[in-house]
């Protein structure tokens, strides 16, 4: 009912407010690098954040460099490690696109008059003074040509059972990258033989040896190498 008591229409129906698809993301400004995180940090992520960052900052330019940084259990220590390390990637992988493009070689003039240069379209090289063609342009050194890549993330845990966690933790974040866990044998094994036995390494390398017997799970590996789900730009969802 309106307020002067009449009735209202009943065919129109009661619109919701729409979320603004334009509402900024939660971003925060980290030594110089647009940090996405999924909601709005306490000051010693950000801190945590932001030695991080200096930290791979620091190893850029020196080659190397390291850092032992500690938080009490339960401050997020691992969502601010994986925001602001990936973040502090995708600012490098910009970085080197723009450079690479920078880098690559101009497109080659147009000839304006092909005719100019004894009839062909190609220019003749000038005989050297022993007669035979002079020596071509030195080629630019390939390890200059090069395209700078990102740095690869390694992100270890003390036990297997903790990926588990950081798995969950990056899921929560805007960052999707290509990832593979790696892990050792007691995980990873498929041979049913083997799996659950406490000396599976030496028994998988026995079996390794045995050329007659051989392990059936290590015969197989070239099909699994050849599933579409592995090939580039396949799912590397974990």
């Amino acid at each position: 009912f309106t307020s002067s008591g009449s009735e209202m229409d009943s065919s129109t129906p009661a619109t919701k407010p729409r979320p603004n698809p334009k509402i900024p993301k939660n971003v925060q400004h980290i030594g110089g690098i647009a940090v996405e995180f999924p909601y709005q940090p306490y000051g010693s992520q950000l801190a945590f954040m932001g030695r991080v960052i200096s930290t791979l900052d620091r190893a850029q330019r020196e080659g190397h460099c390291h850092a032992l940084l500690e938080s009490p259990t339960g401050t997020g220590k691992s969502l601010s490690l994986l925001c602001s390390t990936l973040a502090w990637q995708q600012n490098q992988r910009s970085k080197n696109l723009y450079a690479n493009l920078s880098q690559s070689k101009p497109a080659p003039e147009a000839l304006t008059d092909p005719l100019a240069h004894g009839g062909g379209f190609v220019p003749e090289t000038e005989p050297s003074a022993s007669g035979t063609p002079g020596p071509a342009p030195s080629a630019t050194n390939t390890k200059n040509q090069k395209k700078k890549m990102a740095p690869t993330i390694f992100y270890a845990s003390r036990t297997h059972s903790q990926i588990t966690q950081v798995i969950r933790e990056y899921k929560k974040t805007a960052y999707r990258v290509p990832m593979t866990v790696l892990a050792s044998r007691k995980h990873y094994c498929t041979n049913m033989h083997l799996r659950g036995k406490d000396n599976i390494d030496e028994k998988c390398k026995l079996l390794l040896k045995n050329q007659e017997v051989g392990c059936s799970e290590f015969k197989n590996v070239h099909k699994v190498k050849g599933h579409p789900s592995l090939q580039k730009g396949g799912c590397h969802e974990v």
